[in-house]
């Protein structure tokens, strides 16, 4: 680890995570790049759930694993992930809400050992009791709120937060009626440098090696790092279009749904890969891409000018649906209802004059914005040392006072 300019101790940072989904670690990866070179050596990943639950009473512990694991198999193995996970949150929120003095205990054990002197904390649920035992010892707390809006009340935004950052002006109002202190609001979310970039004698290889042609309209279908058994439904759907066009199927870990995909018989060319590292080239040397409306997959087609078509009906997952929502009022994409809806919105987008595809300029700069609230971050966090140090105690010990 790096020593700060108060040349005290090495500056310790934990960035809090989740594994439910692909968002939150690839967000956490994202912000490590974004983070001070300087500042980069102090910095942990913790999930809390696996690594710190994990360890509290039975039934609680197991449960706490058991959660994730739950959320990833809906996502890969039903159709309808929307309204089973609807149930499921309401018995996570009231379990959590029940069991919240044993994960305060636990949470501020936690912090009180490892003795961080920078947490960020990236998650919902539990996200709020990390960043009140935070507060509680003076520990300065950065909240990155990694969806578009707080769907479910009270479990995102935690009350008195040091810092709060969002790419919703929901969320910063939010955080302002219950006591943030400072917030930060960002024109998109976190997302990989390589979306804000532009690639393109890249991506013609990447297109080239994949053995596609430069003249025909370019289908990418991408439902994240989990995919989904939608994509099959979407795979017969597009054997009805009247536009000839080339489809690659990005199914990221889902084996099953590959598999199946490979194995349907199609009247257009396609290609189907697992998981795709570069899925910023596929991105740009697309024409369309259809998606669900997740945060990360939706603003990444936007960031690199792709247009996007995002499902919307009973079937999406609630924290999703304000995604797809601002996704087509920003004018980035569009949403389909079903299969009928999306085969006569594809055939117009491609009819367009000039039809669709990317387009060179980058149309926010979340990545920039970002770069510089961190380095605030660890500006306050200096002046924060100072003090302490002046007062012979630990950076903690000043949190309240300098944030405030």
């Amino acid at each position: 680890m790096t020593s700060d300019p108060a040349g005290n101790r090495p500056v310790k940072t934990i960035i809090f995570l989740a594994d439910a989904g692909s968002g939150h670690r690839m967000t956490a990866e994202c912000l490590k790049t974004y983070i001070p070179p300087d500042r980069r050596a102090g910095i942990e990943f913790v999930n809390p759930y696996r690594e710190i639950l994990s360890k509290a009473r039975f039934p609680f512990g197991r449960a706490s694993m058991m959660g994730e694991a739950l959320y990833n198999l809906l996502l890969a193995r039903l159709k309808r992930p929307g309204p089973a996970w609807r149930q499921l949150a309401t018995v996570f929120i009231k379990t959590m809400r029940a069991r919240r003095p044993m994960m305060e205990a636990v949470i501020g054990r936690y912090l009180d050992e490892t003795k961080p002197d920078l947490v960020i904390v990236l998650i919902p649920l539990i996200g709020d009791v990390i960043a009140q035992e935070a507060d509680r010892r003076g520990i300065a707390c950065l909240m990155i709120v990694t969806d578009q809006e707080e769907v479910h009340p009270d479990t995102w935004v935690a009350r008195d937060v040091w810092h709060l950052a969002a790419f919703s002006q929901q969320v910063i109002d939010r955080g302002l009626e219950i006591g943030a202190r400072r917030t930060t609001r960002l024109s998109g979310p976190i997302l990989r440098p390589v979306f804000f970039e532009r690639h393109p004698a890249l991506a013609a290889e990447r297109m080239q090696a994949l053995g596609l042609s430069p003249d025909l309209p370019t289908l990418l279908i991408f439902f994240g790092g989990f995919g989904s058994p939608k994509m099959i439904d979407i795979a017969r759907a597009l054997d009805r279009l009247d536009t000839p066009v080339q489809v690659v199927f990005a199914c990221g870990r889902a084996d099953r749904v590959r598999s199946k995909l490979e194995a349907l018989p199609t009247g257009y060319d396609k290609r189907v890969l697992g998981f795709e590292p570069r899925i910023d080239l596929l991105m740009e040397a697309s024409t369309l891409m259809i998606a669900k409306p997740g945060p990360g997959v939706s603003w990444e087609a936007a960031a690199k000018g792709l247009p996007v078509l995002l499902e919307l009906n009973e079937t999406t997952l609630p924290q999703e649906e304000p995604v797809a929502r601002a996704i087509e009022a920003a004018g980035y994409g569009r949403t389909f209802a079903g299969m009928d809806d999306l085969v006569a919105i594809v055939d117009e987008e491609l009819s367009r004059p000039g039809g669709a595809g990317t387009t060179p300029a980058v149309p926010f700069r979340s990545d920039l914005e970002t770069i510089e609230m961190l380095r605030e971050v660890y500006r306050d966090l200096d002046g924060m040392r100072q003090v302490a140090l002046g007062d012979g105690g630990h950076a903690g010990e000043a949190g309240r006072t300098a944030a405030e």
